[in-house]
């Protein structure tokens, strides 16, 4: 999945590991072993919104790829479930994960 409104919408949500809502938080694609090539990104499904400080400390192995899909639960809770409820924020995010793996 690419789209850039999808994208954008990470700033709307604090760092997913201090809770910083500055000007610095970005969407971090998370490196699932198996999806995605040398040098490309996986789909925006798999993007959580981190400060530039968290994102650099996920690109240099500070958080294990296990802390980071653990973070995007959350954020997917969050931003799904917390807000439409528990069967249609599953729906949501079950969306959202099958047109990133199309």
């Amino acid at each position: 999945m690419r789209s850039a409104s999808y994208q954008r919408s990470h700033h709307e949500f604090p760092c997913i590991f201090c809770g910083s809502d500055d000007e610095t938080v970005v969407g971090h694609h998370i490196a699932v072993k198996g999806l995605g090539g040398m040098g490309t990104k996986v789909s925006d499904a798999l993007v959580i919104p981190v400060c530039h400080e968290h994102h650099a400390k996920c690109h240099g192995g500070y958080y294990s790829q296990e802390r980071q899909t653990e973070r995007l639960l959350a954020y997917w809770h969050d931003r799904f479930v917390a807000k439409y409820g528990f069967a249609q924020g599953l729906d949501k995010m079950g969306d959202a994960l099958w047109e990133g793996l199309q």
